[in-house]
């Protein structure tokens, strides 16, 4: 009996080691995963950044990155990117994520979203001195038009289905502001773009407020933090979305976008 007693006390001891190791060792690799993560953004968009390359120091993204991390005790740092090579590299697995992007069913394969942040809308600008107002509702009206876009954003499933149906014709840019110097030029008839990146390009003084936007948008949704699902940040999506409902309830989020319209 007392063999048996013994025996038993021997796996009890060192079934609690290992499950103190095991414990031990995942508590380790959590720490190290949240340490710090390591996201991209779009170059040259302004007001989310306004730098060509590098990492980013300011802007509306590194504000509201700063923001929530730094409450999670997470360091942060945002590598620069044209958009599509953003999207590749996160694809690649070689970022734990993006800072602001809107939902596609072709992004959900490889990335998993939070919550919304905060509000994309997306306008059709077109040249104030145009014959005839634009005015459209469904892509049908666009016909025979020729639209500036950026590669690699997302303008929505309707447009991408009129697009292949080639009602239009589309002229691809890298940078945002490069489709309105097109569109100033009369190289294009309108251009797509996001009414909060829009309205910063277009204060400048080279517009002269040649263009204005219709008054139908063609994307309304979010902007989301977008973590790669081969990344072990992917652990950290529940206390990022508390975190950003926390700051929605404070007003903290707004008092950022504020700085920024």
């Amino acid at each position: 009996m007392a063999k048996r007693s013994m025996a038993y006390n021997v796996r009890q001891a060192f079934s609690l080691i290992v499950l103190c190791y095991l414990c031990t060792w995942s508590g380790l690799l959590h720490a190290e995963r949240i340490k710090a993560v390591h996201l991209v953004e779009e170059a040259d968009w302004p007001p989310f950044t306004n730098q060509k390359l590098g990492k980013a120091e300011s802007g509306l993204s590194f504000d509201l990155m700063q923001a929530i991390f730094s409450r999670l005790d997470i360091a942060v740092d945002i590598s620069l990117y044209p958009q599509k090579r953003m999207l590749l590299n996160v694809y690649e697995g070689n970022f734990d994520g993006v800072t602001m992007l809107s939902k596609n069913t072709e992004r959900e394969k490889y990335l998993a979203f939070s919550d919304p942040v905060m509000a994309k809308l997306g306008q059709v600008y077109y040249r104030a001195d145009r014959a005839h107002k634009l005015e459209w509702q469904t892509y049908e009206d666009l016909r025979g038009l020729t639209i500036g876009i950026t590669r690699g954003h997302n303008y929505g499933a309707a447009f991408e289905d009129a697009r292949q149906r080639g009602g239009f014709n589309v002229v691809e840019v890298t940078r945002v502001e490069q489709s309105f110097y097109l569109l100033a030029a009369g190289r294009v008839d309108a251009v797509f773009c996001i009414e909060m990146t829009a309205n910063h390009i277009l204060q400048s003084n080279r517009f002269n407020r040649q263009i204005v936007p219709a008054e139908t948008p063609y994307y309304e949704g979010s902007y989301h933090i977008a973590l790669s699902r081969k990344s072990a940040a992917g652990e950290l999506m529940a206390d990022i979305n508390a975190t950003i409902a926390a700051m929605q309830a404070s007003g903290d989020i707004d008092a950022i976008l504020a700085k920024y319209r």
